[in-house]
Order: C-alpha cells, then structure tokens, then sequence
C-alpha cells in the first residue's frame, strides 16, 4: 500500500493535514516501529494460542503473509546448515524419510545429551534439530537424524525450514521508495501506533491510540483474520 496513503491517513487522525506539528520522517519512524511491534506481538500470542490450539499460527492470515520454506539436501556428515539470509523466527522443520516427518526441538546446550544418551537420541523417524549460535546475531540448523555422532545418513534425504520473514519497512527516501507491504487491514494497528507516539512527543496522552492498538493486534491473534486480498499461504523460498 503507498505510504502517502497511509501517512495521510495518520495526519488526517492528529488533526495535521498541513504538517505544522509532525514531519514526515517522524511519522515514518513512527509507523516502523508499529510495524515492527505488531509483528512481534502477534507471533508471540499466537504461539501461547498454541498450547492449546496446535499450527495455529500457520492458519493465521497475518502471519502466512510472512511464512517461507526453504529446501535443501543433506551432505553425509554435515550437521549444520545455513538459514536463509531474511530469516526471522522458526516455524517448523521436517526431514523427508518418505514422507516427510516433522523434526522434535532440542536446545543447542542439549547436543552431547542427544549424540550419547539413548533415551535422547533421535530415531530414524523422529528426528531432531537445534538452532546452534554462530555468533551474536546468526544461527544455523543442526541436523540429529539417527543415533551416534555422524547423525546425517547419506545425501539423498532432503529437508525443510519453514520459517517467519519480518516486514519490510518504508523507506520513502529510498531510490527507488519502498511502501508499505502489508495490505490494509494490517496497517490500522501501525497507524494507531503512530498516532500514540506523535502525542507522546508533545507530551499528549496517546493512551485511547495505544489502547486501539492493542486491540486491533488481539483481534489479529484471537479470531478469525479479517479477509485479505491475495493471501500468500505457506509461501516460496
């Protein structure tokens, strides 16, 4: 959705048609960061959802706009494999055995219990993974696909990462400018978000903002997502 749209929808609530008391970067700023926050906060609470309601994240429309898969094949003896370069949070990962089987989690501290512990160790149809830390900020998939050290068979098994991409964020000073990517009716809790924050800048109360923003993320989470146009589903690689 164009971002002057959007924008002029955010000035239209404040009252500031003219942009006397808001530049357009901070409404920009202020929209990311709605931006940001709903996606965080709808992932989270449909995961909770989840305790009792199982995949319910993959059935919610918001987050199937972000939801991606990459393949892969398994090299014979290689545990660790790179995530893909936009990704966020993990979904799920499955290990094709003819058919495909969803991997179990284990944390990455777990590795020694899992290669030597028989009651740890994963089956030929039960396999395991970790997300191990390459560094501060980067991780990769760890493979446990029978039991022992060299836990990959052979290279014909393939697997799968699903996982969350986060939004892409405007930039209207970019060449050339990027829009907003979420379709409407995604965009209402942002501009609520940037409607509060204004106000908090001159010391306004934002709170009924603020309040409609959480709202509008619960109602996202808690029932059925409003209907949106071109629903990508478990998108591509």
């Amino acid at each position: 959705m164009a971002w002057s749209d959007i924008r002029a929808r955010i000035r239209s609530q404040l009252a500031d048609d003219g942009s006397l008391r808001w530049t357009d970067a901070d409404l920009e700023r202020y929209y990311n960061q709605g931006v940001d926050l709903q996606h965080q906060l709808v992932f989270r609470k449909s995961k909770v959802f989840e305790e009792r309601l199982p995949f319910r994240s993959y059935e919610n429309d918001y987050l199937r706009l972000f939801l991606k898969v990459q393949t892969g094949t398994f090299t014979p003896g290689v545990q660790d494999y790179s995530l893909p370069a936009d990704f966020w949070r993990l979904a799920r990962v499955t290990v094709s055995l003819s058919p495909p089987v969803q991997a179990d989690p284990v944390h990455w501290n777990e590795d020694w219990d899992v290669r030597n512990l028989p009651q740890r160790a994963p089956m030929p149809t039960r396999p395991k993974y970790a997300l191990v830390p390459v560094s501060a900020a980067t991780y990769k998939v760890r493979f446990y696909v029978a039991p022992g050290y060299k836990t990959v068979p052979n290279s014909t098994d393939s697997y799968a990462i699903y996982y969350y991409r986060k939004p892409i964020q405007v930039a209207s000073t970019a060449s050339p400018p990027v829009d907003s990517e979420l379709p409407d009716p995604f965009n209402e809790a942002p501009v609520h978000w940037a409607c509060f924050q204004a106000l908090m800048k001159f010391h306004i109360d934002g709170a009924p903002y603020r309040q409609a923003f959480d709202s509008t993320v619960d109602l996202i989470v808690e029932g059925a997502s409003p209907e949106v146009t071109g629903s990508a589903g478990e998108g591509g690689s």
